[in-house]
């Protein structure tokens, strides 16, 4: 399968409420013989571990070709991770070595990723010496690894966008303290299917949570240096998104970021 459907690499990018760009995901899509494009969730059906795990190296592989650019721009990029995938990922110190000299990297893991605080086996815990992790999709229902998160394990969170859609109209008092809550135990929160100005407006009161949706164009890997940096959210927020963002008023877990940032620059020279 892999070798007759195209794989078209994507990014949507992340902005500060603020409208400045601070991380991207990047996303796989495929393109059959008949050209019909299907995405990665379309595909889960026949995307067998070996699959998954030679689609993630690809995935890899291409970032490497613009780490100069995640770098000066200081742009977090995050991928998807399953447990088949971490699995083979830990059995090769080859990606690995590619992995830690990328350290904008972040993967995200879902909730119900099989892990445990108690287990010293498990995953999660053997992944986390090699890269920053982020949980994806808090508020799906899953809590499987919610004493990790409160334990301050991820460093970033994402909320599920269902969970957003129900509760920024019908208890937009509950979102906000979810947002809060998981600021203080990963840093940083990303909320994800803000489509609309209505949805960055039920946001007004959390500044320092981030924003992901078809609001915001996705674009090709090929044209990454197309994306806009920063961007106008709202009519009345103009004089806000012209103005400088403060490093503390990205939302970025502050230790996080001066750790980080200064390994990027250290690591300009050994990347390609």
């Amino acid at each position: 399968m892999m070798n007759r459907y195209k794989q078209n690499y994507f990014c949507e990018p992340i902005y500060t409420m603020t409208g400045r760009l601070v991380a991207m995901e990047m996303l796989t899509s495929f393109t059959t013989p008949d050209g019909i494009t299907c995405s990665y969730s379309e595909m889960a059906d026949i995307l067998i571990p070996e699959y998954k795990w030679l689609n993630f190296v690809r995935q890899l592989y291409c970032i490497r070709r613009w780490c100069s650019w995640f770098i000066k721009q200081e742009i977090y990029l995050s991928l998807n991770l399953d447990a088949d995938t971490a699995v083979w990922l830990l059995r090769d110190k080859s990606v690995l070595s590619l992995l830690a000299k990328m350290p904008f990297i972040r993967l995200e893991v879902h909730e119900h990723f099989p892990s445990s605080e108690k287990e010293k086996q498990g995953l999660l815990n053997h992944l986390r010496p090699h890269v920053a992790l982020w949980l994806d999709d808090v508020g799906s229902g899953s809590r499987n690894n919610f004493a990790l998160l409160i334990s301050g394990f991820f460093c970033g969170t994402k909320i599920d966008k269902t969970f957003f859609w129900e509760h920024h109209v019908n208890d937009i008092s509950k979102l906000g303290k979810v947002i809060r809550d998981l600021t203080r135990y990963a840093g940083l929160v990303v909320v994800e299917g803000i489509e609309n100005p209505t949805h960055l407006m039920s946001l007004s009161a959390n500044p320092h949570c981030w924003l992901q949706g078809y609001l915001f164009p996705h674009i090709s890997i090929e044209r990454i240096w197309d994306v806009p940096m920063q961007i106008r959210l709202l009519p009345s927020q103009d004089d806000s998104c012209s103005a400088e963002v403060s490093p503390d008023s990205t939302g970025i877990n502050q230790a996080e970021s001066a750790n980080d940032f200064s390994d990027m620059q250290r690591s300009r020279k050994c990347i390609l």
